[in-house]
């Protein structure tokens, strides 16, 4: 019996079909496929900030901490800002410690270095305000894209006086266009004009409300790979030589910068002889795991002689 396979690998969350090996009975093969967009999620409604990660440059003046676990969308109270079901970043109402020029507190997304995923847009449900309890000149509240801040932010400062506050209600579902992005951060910063006389921010001091606040209740990041999944190392009876029957091991590795969420195995006919789904979560940047070294159990009847 003489057969060929065909080894397909699917990204994490492209959903669609990647790359496809074809090998001779004496041949082994590799790949690359085609690349596709995928989405991590955090927070509300669940209760894991996923890959987002707690900062805090100023621990005497600013907190952060998790609340997640309320309606994606928001509390259904938005009145006023809650911390309730939301990641926050925000002063500590009765410090008076002035917080440096650039130090922030809040959370991070941030894309390893060199693992071949780009971050291409954002989309989240937040409140934040600035200058509610006073004194709060300098302050931003909000999100950063690679260090600079977005359309959908508080900033209150020489150029920009006055408090700002922004409800759910009124801002509704916030939706950035990331071009190679590598770093997101939604929270607090004392961020002063440049070349301003002013160092430096103050919280609220009075205990009772703050200078700067930012909840975050549910982020959406879509992230792209750079390059497509690779398939090699074949190895096993059907690429051997001789006669090849009953239920035979197929080794290979697969490879690809979100993880590898299918494996499929195809005659040569495009028959699927073999469909094997792998864990996958949608909230970190490697949605699914690699599959180095892997081995799956063909059965030859799936073959023509």
């Amino acid at each position: 019996m003489s057969v060929r396979a065909c080894l397909a690998a699917l990204v994490a969350a492209a959903g669609g079909l990647l790359g496809c090996l074809i090998g001779g009975r004496l041949g082994s093969a590799s790949a690359a496929g085609t690349l596709g967009s995928y989405t991590i999620t955090a927070c509300s409604p669940s209760n894991t900030a996923g890959a987002w990660t707690t900062t805090n440059q100023a621990p005497g003046t600013l907190t952060t901490g998790n609340l997640c676990g309320g309606p994606a969308s928001g509390p259904t109270d938005t009145s006023a800002l809650t911390d309730t079901g939301a990641l926050y970043g925000e002063d500590i109402g009765s410090s008076t410690t002035q917080v440096q020029n650039g130090q922030e507190a809040g959370w991070t997304f941030t894309v390893p270095s060199g693992s071949g995923i780009t971050i291409t847009g954002v989309s989240y449900y937040a409140s934040y305000e600035t200058g509610e309890g006073g004194g709060g000149d300098g302050w931003l509240a909000g999100l950063l894209i690679d260090g600079n801040p977005v359309a959908s932010d508080c900033q209150e400062n020489a150029q920009h006086p006055g408090p700002c506050e922004v409800f759910t209600a009124q801002a509704g579902q916030q939706v950035q266009t990331v071009p190679n992005g590598t770093k997101l951060f939604f929270g607090a910063i004392c961020m002063q004009p440049l070349g301003g006389l002013a160092v430096s921010c103050a919280p609220s001091g009075n205990g009772s409300t703050h200078a700067v606040e930012a909840d975050l209740y549910s982020a959406q990041v879509t992230l792209q790979p750079t390059s497509g999944p690779r398939v090699q190392d074949l190895g096993g009876p059907l690429w051997g030589s001789g006669v090849v029957a009953g239920s035979v091991p197929l080794s290979f590795n697969a490879t690809d910068p979100s993880g590898i969420q299918d494996v499929q195995v195809e005659s040569d006919t495009g028959a699927t002889v073999v469909n094997q789904q792998q864990n996958c979560t949608y909230t970190q940047v490697q949605a699914c795991p690699e599959l180095s070294s892997e081995q799956l159990a063909v059965d030859s009847a799936g073959f023509q002689d």
